[in-house]
């Protein structure tokens, strides 16, 4: 009998062999069921991996591959979104996306030189690139930004294709939740990456074949094509061989037509060319180019040939008469063609009986057109009937053509090159003009500085001061009309001369020109004869109609020679009064007549030449006069044979009544008509100027008369005297600097003082067009006075501002 111990011992042991055995039974059937679900995995692996190689296989574009290859990766995977990138250069873009928002890729990726992504890295790496969760992307890559669209998911995978060691592209995919991804699901994306791939390569392979094919057999149906034209061609060819013999060599004639006109410049070497060349290319045997003038009214003929008698189409001027093949040409802007004889004499029956003498049979008129335009007619005339068959017409409507476009393009040379020479022409009188003004001004600031220099050094005696003062006092008056003859050609070339028009004795105006120049005169010792005039009114502007006598008197007394005459006489001419100044002088050129009254122009603009002058006067007396509904013309018989010039102007009841009816603008002429002197005690003048000669010159003209006179050398400095002393009366200048005196009289006029507000104001500048005076009025100055001011103008000035009574002496 066995000891309880060794029951018990038994019992234990037979306890651990079951539990034994139950254990190996259960590790026995775990290691079945993990078997059996590895195998399962696989299988499915392997499944998947099948329908991914059938479904690319059967693909055959790359599109086509990379949605299969995409299609199959999310269904094999589970996969929440995924995208096929295609590589390009540095940057990588999506050729095919699921699940994603399409705002994602709305720019392509780069993937050199940027920070690490999934993405990017699969691309450098060529290998496959897993993202398990965020915080592996988080740990693992640096890059943050919205535009790796890996990001919004949980986990991630990016599989390279790679073929022949080449980088094409990666299929990425995500999930939604973070996972792993076994050793057997890599080597499944690896082998899915390597096949897609290859299929990719080959669908490319295969695209690029396909294109090649197709436009291969696209270059061989067009070369089929060409070729059966070529053959048809060819059958024409030699079926039309001696047709078209002929018209080869018209083409060859028109290829020399077309060189020759392309050579000839001018209007006569194109219609010789056309009428040589154009009567070989159609076989004529005469032809001529006429052009249309006088409105279309008559034909010049430019060039005709081989005509044995002279027919009206080939007279030098024909007029354009009804009956003509050359005026039905050109009114009806169709070829006119005539075939017979017959028809000839049945159509246009003025030319036919001249053209039988001639012995001609058929004519073509073919006109010229330009633009639209109709700028002569072609004629051309055969010895034998014609037949105008479409081919044949073709031919000569192409003649015209060229023939059209070489005289338009030979018209337009000569008149540029017209153009050019006028210009040059104009450019060269301009030139003679500033050296002529460089001159006149020059001339009179040279005695003047000369005489100024010599009274500053204190060198001369009494008589000779006297005599200096008087010499700078006249070559400044000189100087000033020169400037106010320049600014009267600038308002007339700008339509800006003022007129005041009001009705007045003529032959009284006449008479006052021919007093101011009386002097003048006698010291050339001329006979100045001043024949009656009838006595007429005109309306025109007085100052200006004297001026305009003025400058023809002083052009005569200029260019007579002493002892010579100037003679003024009038006469009647139905609603007008013509008035002609007549000299014995030095005459005019006639090739310089029609040039007399042009600006810038001059008869003897040389170094050499005998008198002074800018030579502006004629041409603002013609512009003068002609502003005022006038005329004036100049006649001459030629060097030394005198000259006559008649201004014609309508008398009060038939004047011209759209002239302009403005203020005129003050000017040297006003301010020598100034009285002698003026009495201004106790007026109290402020005199503004930024110019310290200028003021004191003002200063001491308005004291001599009895002013108190303040000088302001800026407005700043004006303002502060006005409110610090009462004044009569403000002149001040316009350019100044800082604030100029366009913004000192508007800031005087806004003060809350009605004493300073009001205060009388002439704006005495040099800006002294019509507009300057216009806007200085409108900022708020009474009046304006143009610089260089004679002191009796200013005086006078003055004295009208404050309406005190100014007393000649």
């Amino acid at each position: 009998m066995l000891s309880p111990s060794v029951v018990e011992l038994f019992l234990i042991l037979l306890l651990a062999v079951s539990v034994t055995v139950m254990w190996r039974a259960r590790v026995r059937a775990r290691s079945e069921h993990e078997q059996r679900t590895a195998s399962d995995l696989a299988y499915k692996h392997a499944s998947n991996l099948a329908d991914l190689l059938a479904g690319i296989s059967r693909a055959k574009t790359s599109h086509e591959v990379i949605r299969e290859a995409l299609a199959e990766l999310l269904h094999a995977l589970d996969a929440t979104a995924g995208a096929v990138l295609v590589c390009e250069g540095e940057t990588a873009s999506i050729a095919h996306a699921v699940g994603y928002d399409a705002a994602l890729f709305a720019a392509p990726l780069r993937v050199h030189g940027t920070p690490a992504t999934p993405i990017g890295e699969a691309i450098r790496r060529g290998e496959l690139i897993v993202v398990e969760s965020r915080a592996a992307r988080a740990a693992a890559f640096s890059d943050r930004s919205p535009e790796d669209f890996l990001n919004v998911h949980e986990a991630a995978v990016v599989v390279p294709l790679i073929t022949a060691n080449r980088m094409i592209g990666v299929v990425a995919l995500s999930f939604a939740e973070a996972r792993t991804f076994a050793s057997d699901e890599q080597s499944l994306l690896q082998t899915a990456g390597r096949h897609t791939a290859q299929a990719l390569a080959r669908a490319r392979l295969f695209e690029h074949a396909e294109q090649a094919r197709a436009e291969g057999e696209a270059f061989r149906v067009r070369a089929d094509a060409d070729l059966r034209e070529r053959q048809r061609a060819e059958e024409a060819l030699r079926e039309s061989e001696g047709k078209y013999r002929a018209l080869a060599a018209r083409t060859t004639r028109l290829y020399e037509l077309s060189a020759a006109l392309s050579e000839a410049m001018t209007l006569d070497a194109v219609a010789k060319v056309i009428v040589r060349f154009g009567r070989a290319v159609v076989g004529a045997s005469a032809g001529s180019v006429a052009m249309l003038t006088d409105g279309g009214r008559l034909f010049e003929t430019l060039y005709a040939e081989e005509y044995t008698r002279q027919l009206v189409e080939a007279s030098p001027r024909f007029a354009a008469d009804h009956g003509l093949c050359s005026t039905a040409a050109a009114a009806t802007r169709k070829p006119v063609f005539v075939a017979s004889l017959y028809d000839w004499q049945k159509e246009y029956p003025p030319s036919a009986a001249l053209a039988a003498d001639s012995g001609y049979e058929s004519a073509a008129a073919l006109p010229l057109l330009a633009e639209g335009a109709v700028l002569g007619v072609l004629s051309f005339h055969f010895t034998a009937p014609v037949n105008f068959n479409e081919d044949y017409s073709a031919l000569l409507r192409s003649v015209a053509q060229h023939c059209a476009q070489a005289l338009d393009r030979a018209r337009l040379y000569e008149a540029a090159q017209r153009a050019r020479a006028d210009a040059e022409s104009a450019n060269r009188a301009k030139d003679d003009f500033l050296s002529t003004v460089s001159h006149e001004l020059r001339t009179p600031l040279t005695a003047m500085l000369g005489w100024a220099s010599m009274l500053r050094n204190r060198t001369l005696d009494q008589s000779r001061t006297a005599r200096a003062l008087d010499a700078i006092f006249s070559n400044a008056t000189r100087q000033a009309q020169l400037i106010e003859d320049l600014l009267d050609v600038s308002r007339i070339v700008a339509g800006r001369a003022s007129l005041d028009l009001q009705a007045f004795d003529l032959a009284e105006s006449i008479r006052g020109a021919v007093e101011a120049i009386m002097p003048l005169a006698e010291g050339k010792d001329l006979d100045l004869r001043f024949e009656d005039l009838p006595t007429v009114s005109v309306v025109a502007d007085r100052r200006r109609i004297e001026q305009v006598f003025l400058n023809l008197l002083s052009n005569a007394v200029k260019f007579t020679p002493p002892g010579g005459r100037i003679s003024i006489a009038g006469t009647i001419a139905g609603d007008a009064v013509e008035v002609r100044v007549t000299d014995t002088g030095t005459g005019i050129d006639p090739a310089f007549l029609p040039h007399v009254f042009e600006r810038f122009r001059q008869g003897d603009s040389s170094t050499a030449r005998r008198v002074g002058g800018l030579g502006l006067g004629l041409f603002i007396a013609r512009h003068l006069v002609e502003a005022q509904g006038g005329t004036i013309r100049v006649d001459s018989e030629g060097a030394g044979r005198g000259t006559t010039f008649t201004v014609r102007l309508p008398m009060s009841g038939a004047h011209d009544a759209r002239s302009r009816l403005v203020s005129p603008a003050p000017g040297p002429a006003d301010a020598l008509s100034a009285p002698a002197g003026a009495v201004l005690s106790g007026v109290r003048v402020l005199v503004v100027d930024d110019e310290p000669d200028v003021r004191e010159v003002m200063a001491s003209a308005l004291e001599t008369c009895g002013a108190s006179v303040t000088a302001a050398a800026s407005a700043n400095d004006a303002l502060q005297t006005l409110a610090a002393s009462d004044f009569d009366v403000l002149l001040a200048d316009i350019g100044m600097p800082d604030k100029d005196g366009y913004e000192l009289i508007r800031e005087i006029r806004d003060l809350p003082s009605i004493r300073l507000a009001r205060i009388p104001a002439a704006a005495v500048t040099a800006f002294a067009s019509d507009e300057d005076r216009q806007r200085a009025i409108a900022a708020g100055f009474q009046t304006h006075l143009a610089k260089p001011v004679l002191a009796t103008a200013l005086v006078q000035t003055v004295a009208d501002l404050v309406h005190v009574e100014t007393q000649h002496g």
